[in-house]
């Protein structure tokens, strides 16, 4: 079992079940897939992990920075400034937005990050 190192005064009093960890792509033409990508496609990510381990494999992306909330990066892919992007599964489920996944990244090509998909809620203990 992980002990955390928490002050007395915090405790977490819900941890949610873990979604999905795994990573995926977000395209801007349907069908399209990490594979299919045309040369020199504009990919965006807000994650160096991620953009690392795409590198390695699609060295030929023009892999870009991605700030923004999800409606804002998905919008992005909407007007054409980016060709595809990359965003963890488990925050487009919770939000209902499944249907726009183009591709589910298996972990051999894109590892997760070791938290993906946990959500716990730390809260102050009254006194």
């Amino acid at each position: 079992m992980c002990r955390l190192n928490v002050p007395s005064r915090l405790c977490f009093p819900v941890i949610c079940r873990r979604g999905d960890v795994r990573d995926c792509l977000v395209a801007a033409k349907p069908g399209q897939t990490l594979k299919t990508l045309r040369k020199g496609a504009r990919l965006g990510t807000s994650s160096l992990r991620r953009e690392a381990q795409i590198r390695h494999v699609r060295p030929d992306l023009d892999v870009r920075g991605l700030r923004g909330n999800v409606d804002t990066r998905l919008r992005k892919v909407e007007s054409g400034e980016y060709d595809a992007i990359l965003l963890a599964k488990a925050g487009l489920d919770r939000l209902g937005l499944s249907g726009r996944i183009a591709e589910i990244l298996d972990p051999e090509i894109l590892m997760p990050a070791v938290g993906q998909g946990a959500i716990g809620v730390q809260a102050a203990v009254e006194r």
